[in-house]
């Protein structure tokens, strides 16, 4: 499948739509098993689980961040009348390490800022300019930068390089 390119969905062009949270902007993904009774949204930090290619939820600044989860086609709604989209326990979950993909700011971010899991928000990450730095409430993401200047709650886009590469050491 060939994946549109990026200046298809910028979201400061006046003539293209803004791109969903999690949606893949280029690059590729490895699958991991969501092995945490606490559902997995898209676009979000994402940690390394307790057993072989699984994952959990970020949530304490101890976790190693595994990547970014992205969009996917295949899950469905849930049956609750909420409509809930998310990854729930043992659901296969998509988690991009390298590429871009569409996330939504916590906080005012700009373009070139790092990016910050947030304990304390997981369906948001943070920035450099907005948060400050790693604490024990907001951990940052190496290999993950913001490529777009963009208001707290908007959606932009996360360049991801190696992220969940444990030899990278920036």
């Amino acid at each position: 499948m060939t994946i549109p390119s990026t200046e298809t969905f910028r979201s400061d062009a006046t003539t293209a739509r803004a791109p969903f949270q999690g949606q893949i902007l280029s690059g590729t993904t490895h699958s991991y098993t969501n092995t945490d009774a606490t559902a997995i949204d898209f676009g979000v930090a994402v940690a390394r689980g307790t057993t072989d290619q699984s994952c959990q939820p970020f949530d304490t600044y101890a976790q190693e961040i595994n990547g970014i989860s992205v969009r996917s086609v295949q899950v469905e709604a849930s049956v609750d009348g909420n409509n809930t989209v998310n990854f729930p326990r043992y659901s296969t979950v998509p988690v991009m390490r390298d590429g871009e993909v569409a996330c939504k700011a916590a906080e005012n971010v700009t373009a070139g800022d790092d990016v910050y899991a947030i304990t304390s928000d997981s369906a948001a990450l943070g920035g450099s300019t907005g948060g400050g730095s790693n604490g024990s409430s907001r951990k940052a993401i190496k290999g993950a930068r913001w490529d777009q200047t963009v208001a707290s709650g908007g959606v932009g886009r996360v360049i991801l390089s190696g992220v969940g590469n444990i030899n990278l050491t920036t």
